[in-house]
C-alpha cells in the first residue's frame, strides 16, 4: 500500500457537528442471515482467529498486545499513520469478562483483537484492501499462537465459511455480522460516519468504552467504536461503497439494527449479510 503524506487525512475522534437529516428508505421485507461465497468490496479480505486456553497472564499484558499488532501490521505490510489503541478493561460489570482489547484503522480496513484473561480465551480480526496477495489468515493465527500460547483455534474467512445458525448464538461468545452496501453522497463524509457509529450502541444496547475514530485517506473512508461487547467499523471505498463490520459477545436482534441504520437513510444490500458465530466454545 503506497504510504500517504500526513496532509491527505483528515481525522476526527470528538463530535462537533450536528448529524444531517436524511430522508428514510422504504424498508423491504428483512430476510434471514443467508449464507454463500461472496465478493466483499474491492477485494477486502477478512479473517478471524478465535484462541481457547492460552496463558492467561499473557492475555492480561497490554504490551503483548500491542507488539503482536505491531508484528501482524508489519508482517501484511500495512501502512498506518497510527499505533495501535490498547484498552484494559479490568473494572467492568461482570469481573470474569475482564481483559484487554487492541484496535487500529488503516486506509481500507482494520484490526481489532479482544482477550479474557480469566476465561483464557482470545478473538482477533483482520480486514483490509488486498494489494499484494498475502494471505493473512497463517500471518494473524501464528501470531496469536506465539503471543498468546492457546491451545485450540478456531477460522474464519469471510465468503469462504458456510454461515452457522443463529440458533447457537446464545452458547456462543456472540455473533459477528458483516455486509454491504452504498453510501449516498451526503453521509460519505467524517461527520456523518462519526456520528452514525456514536448512535448505534444505544441503538442495541451496547456499552461504547470510546469515542467513535473516524478517518479519510484520499477519499477512503474508515471508522471504528470500540464497544464493551467488541467492536463495530465501517469502510467506504472512493465510489461509496462500504463494508460493515459489527462484533459482539452479546446477542442482539440484526433486524432491529437493520431497521434502526435504514431508519438513519443507510441503504443495506441484503443479500452481502454474513453471520459468523464467535466462541463456540467460550466459557460462559
Amino acid at each position: 500500500m503506497t504510504k500517504v503524506s500526513p496532509e491527505t487525512i483528515i481525522e476526527r475522534r470528538d463530535a462537533t457537528a450536528a448529524l444531517p437529516e436524511h430522508t428514510t428508505l422504504q424498508q423491504p421485507p428483512l430476510p434471514r442471515l443467508i449464507s454463500g461465497v461472496e465478493e466483499t468490496r474491492r477485494g477486502l479480505r477478512h479473517v478471524m482467529v478465535d484462541g481457547y486456553d492460552g496463558n492467561k497472564h499473557k492475555m492480561g499484558q497490554m504490551a503483548n498486545m500491542y507488539g503482536m499488532m505491531r508484528d501482524v501490521l508489519s508482517a501484511l505490510k500495512l501502512e498506518t499513520l497510527d499505533l495501535p489503541h490498547v484498552i484494559p478493561y479490568f473494572n467492568g460489570k461482570i469481573p470474569m469478562d475482564s481483559g484487554v482489547s487492541g484496535t487500529i484503522i488503516y486506509e481500507g480496513g482494520h484490526m481489532a483483537v479482544h482477550t479474557f484473561n480469566k476465561k483464557e480465551t482470545v478473538f482477533a480480526d483482520v480486514a483490509y484492501d488486498d494489494q499484494t496477495g498475502e494471505d493473512p489468515m497463517p500471518i494473524l493465527r501464528e501470531a496469536i499462537r506465539a503471543t498468546y500460547d492457546p491451545k485450540r483455534i478456531d477460522e474464519f474467512v469471510r465468503g469462504q465459511n458456510q454461515v452457522a445458525d443463529p440458533s447457537v448464538i446464545p452458547e456462543s461468545f456472540g455473533p459477528h455480522v458483516t455486509f454491504q452496501g452504498a453510501l449516498h453522497f451526503t453521509q460519505d463524509t467524517v461527520d456523518w460516519i462519526y456520528e452514525f457509529l456514536k448512535s448505534i450502541p444505544a441503538a442495541i444496547d451496547m456499552t461504547p468504552i470510546s469515542n467513535p475514530s473516524v478517518r479519510s485517506t484520499k477519499g477512503v473512508k474508515d471508522g471504528m467504536i470500540v464497544i464493551a461487547e467488541s467492536h463495530i467499523t465501517i469502510h467506504s471505498d472512493k465510489d461509496r461503497n462500504y463494508y460493515f463490520d459489527i462484533f459482539s459477545c452479546k446477542e442482539f436482534d440484526i433486524n432491529k439494527f437493520f431497521e434502526f441504520a435504514e431508519s438513519r437513510g443507510l441503504q443495506i444490500d441484503k443479500s452481502s449479510v454474513v453471520l459468523a458465530v464467535r466462541g463456540k466454545d467460550f466459557p460462559r
